[in-house]
């Protein structure tokens, strides 16, 4: 119970006092999830080439690129596809990633940063200032990406921006946002990426990935319907790959997809409340016993990285998983994965350091 209370000690101030991106500390009794598969990616195949071309291009002065969307439409995962692109982590000498939010504390922010771009401050160095100092330190004389993602303000950037060298080395700085106003802000005279929603065919081509994960091959029986379904999913990446997560764990059968058809309809409407309305389909058919867990994410902040070891005694602390049955919790948190409501960092997990974060 010791434990399990000052892990809890640590979550609270985590949410208060914490930059938004947990540091793991590896534990010699760490649990192994199951791995899922990376998630297929669907269209974008234009716009992530006309990203690359101008990471990688000729122009020296650092540019800064500007990815725009609603929520759920796939700025992250863009971004995500060209940070982790072979050519370009061969192409700069140092990358960054940053998480904004629309909350947000300076120092936190900076402190974030300095973890991505593995600068460890000292005692004395905890600051605005010398965090400043130290992150400019790091990138001059380099050529650098930084991504700068999910940022809701200008003057988010603002506050940052004098930590960016501009040594004519072909530097670059992404950006992912939903606003258009604060790309336009950031840099005025930059063309924007402007994301799309998925076309029908895009949209059945990802859900039918999802659902039937081996090979993709739906049954002829549930190909109209499953067809109506992503249809129904408006082009938003996220709602679809909600919605897959259901059908993928519940009964494949016409009445049943024709069920969720009838439903979807009401939930996916074409407002900024979308997606949250197709979670919440999603939620009404959890299990009794996952609809707890699942709310428990509810205690962390916005893209907070969860470790799962600890998240696993919270959930026995809080009664949600009996006492001795860690392999229930893992099973539970491995079904939330499925259902594409929780996700995990495919990154920390390869390197032993599992962490997960709420969809």
């Amino acid at each position: 119970m010791q434990e399990i209370q000052a892990i809890k000690g640590e979550m609270e101030f985590a949410n208060h006092e914490a930059p938004n991106v947990l540091k793991d500390e590896g534990s010699s009794s760490r649990v192994n999830i199951a791995v899922p598969k990376e998630d297929k990616i669907v269209g974008f195949g234009v716009e992530t080439r006309e990203i690359l071309d101008r990471l990688v291009g000729d122009q020296k002065k650092l540019d800064i690129i500007s990815i725009v969307g609603m929520g759920g439409l796939g700025k992250t995962t863009l971004a995500k596809r060209a940070y982790y692109d072979s050519y370009v982590t061969y192409h700069f000498y140092i990358r960054g990633w940053v998480t904004v939010s629309q909350t947000y504390q300076k120092l936190d922010l900076l402190l974030s940063l300095c973890n991505s771009l593995s600068i460890e401050p000292g005692a004395g160095e905890k600051n605005i200032g010398k965090l400043c100092e130290l992150i400019y330190k790091r990138l001059k004389g380099k050529r650098y990406l930084i991504v700068i993602d999910d940022i809701w303000s200008a003057e988010a950037w603002n506050e940052i921006r004098i930590c960016f060298p501009d040594d004519n080395l072909g530097s670059r700085i992404l950006v992912t946002s939903r606003l258009m106003n604060v790309a336009s802000n950031i840099k005025q005279d930059s063309p924007i990426h402007r994301l799309r929603f998925l076309t029908v065919e895009e949209s059945w081509d990802l859900l039918r990935h999802k659902v039937f994960a081996e090979d993709g091959t739906c049954p002829t029986n549930l190909q109209e319907t499953g067809k109506q379904i992503a249809e129904r999913c408006r082009g938003l990446p996220l709602a679809i790959l909600v919605i897959s997560g259901l059908l993928a764990k519940t009964e494949k059968s016409v009445e049943f997809w024709t069920q969720v058809l009838d439903s979807i309809g009401s939930y996916i409407v074409s407002d900024s409340e979308q997606c949250m309305n197709t979670l919440s389909l999603s939620y009404n058919h959890l299990p009794r016993h996952l609809k707890s867990c699942f709310l428990y994410f509810g205690a962390f902040k916005e893209d907070f990285e969860i470790n799962v070891r600890k998240l696993m005694w919270l959930w026995v602390a809080e009664a949600f998983v009996k006492p001795g049955t860690e392999n229930v919790a893992e099973e539970y948190l491995v079904d939330l994965i499925d259902r594409s409501l929780v996700m995990v960092d495919q990154k920390k997990v390869r390197r032993g350091r599992e962490s997960v974060s709420r969809a």
